[in-house]
């Protein structure tokens, strides 16, 4: 998932946040304003709406996105794909494109092209095993950060296409903090005003954050000074009884785990420093999980994630791993989720769009590029 700093200016970045209204300044709560999304439909994809990256074989998913133009929707998607040789399997990063911000190069249906694979697992501590893609433009390159059994690790790149991985991982489990029960993963990372960069990631449920100043090194952040122990900045929503539900009020979505932070910060017309977060949030009814897009957001560069109490995205196909897309014609919301027959699904990228009262143009065409 791509992040970095945008300024509320007239040509938007790539971010994995959201479309908030920004007329009343700061009135409103950080987690108020938010889409909404609507999927996109069969008259604005080349395949089947609402996806825009799939492959019955490769299985995208995890998408990370990052903005190549600040005037057009030209974006390249990362994510996750099946890698199959003879009867073994492995999962391996690769790259697409879109120059229409929906048409991505090597979907299904664009013959003769594959997407280039970018990364797979070559290091030991690796262990085989690599995912949740993360993307950013920092000095000049393209920094890819990503999750291993060992923790989050990066590699980096002057052409998008080609990366060098470091030799170890960069953010592992601290037994300091004991909500980390699980080596950190599902990294997001976003460039603050200050020139630091702030990592988003997930760990034992809830989701953390950690701060550096050269995007490698990075010190674990307190969002409560007040108590000694170092807390998440995102936990699960707390179960509401069935009889304390107004009518027509659902349960909260995600209270039995929230993953797949994806972070941007802001600064607003008011002049604050806005930090937005979408992720995955998963219910657990009676062993049956379900999953659905969130949103939450704070002002300042300390403090707790305050929660939207809704999703902002959900469709009830397993849904997962937000990134997002701004530019000035509007914003894309890509996920994975369930696609195929219903008899034999499989995960594929979707896309939705902001404003969701807004349609969208007839396709470019598949690009011509990676």
């Amino acid at each position: 998932m791509a992040r970095w700093s945008s300024g509320l200016i007239a040509v938007f970045a790539l971010s994995c946040s959201t479309l908030g209204t920004d007329g009343e300044g700061d009135r409103d709560l950080p987690s108020a304003g938010v889409g909404p999304f609507r999927k996109l439909d069969g008259d604005e994809v080349l395949g089947t709406a609402p996806f825009v990256f799939a492959d019955s074989f490769a299985h995208y998913r995890e998408p990370a996105a990052l903005s190549l133009s600040e005037a057009s929707p030209d974006v390249a998607l990362y994510a996750m794909a099946i890698q199959r040789t003879g009867n073994t399997q492995r999962d391996v990063f690769v790259r697409s494109r879109a120059d229409d911000g929906r048409s991505f190069y090597g979907s299904q249906g664009d013959s003769g092209h594959t997407p280039p694979v970018v990364l797979e697992p070559s290091l030991p501590w690796e262990a085989g095993r690599i995912s949740s893609p993360s993307v950013i433009r920092y000095k000049g390159e393209v920094w890819l950060y990503y999750a291993t059994p060992a923790g989050i690790a990066l590699a980096t790149s002057s052409d998008g296409l080609t990366f060098k991985k470091r030799d170890n991982p960069i953010f592992v489990a601290d037994p300091a903090v004991p909500w980390e029960t699980d080596a950190p993963h599902a990294p997001s990372v976003a460039a603050f005003p200050d020139g630091s960069l702030h990592l988003f990631y997930a760990a034992g449920g809830a989701i953390g954050e950690a701060s550096s100043s050269d995007g490698v090194t990075f010190t674990r952040f307190d969002p409560d000074l007040t108590t000694a122990a170092i807390e998440p900045v995102l936990e699960t929503a707390a179960e509401t009884p069935a009889a304390q539900l107004a009518v027509g009020q659902k349960p909260p979505f995600d209270t039995a785990r929230v993953d797949h932070p994806c972070a941007l910060v802001r600064t607003t017309v008011a002049g604050r420093l806005h930090v937005r977060a979408l992720y995955t949030g998963y219910r657990n009814t009676g062993g049956v999980i379900s999953s659905a897009i969130g949103f939450a957001a704070r002002y300042g560069d300390r403090g707790r994630l305050v929660r939207n109490t809704s999703p902002v995205f959900s469709v009830d196909k397993h849904e997962e791993a937000p990134t997002f897309f701004e530019w000035q014609g509007g914003a894309f919301l890509y996920v994975h989720h369930d696609g195929g027959p219903s008899s034999s699904p499989y995960p594929a990228v979707a896309g939705a769009f902001a404003p969701a009262n807004e349609r969208l143009s007839k396709p470019l065409g598949f690009s011509v590029r990676p």
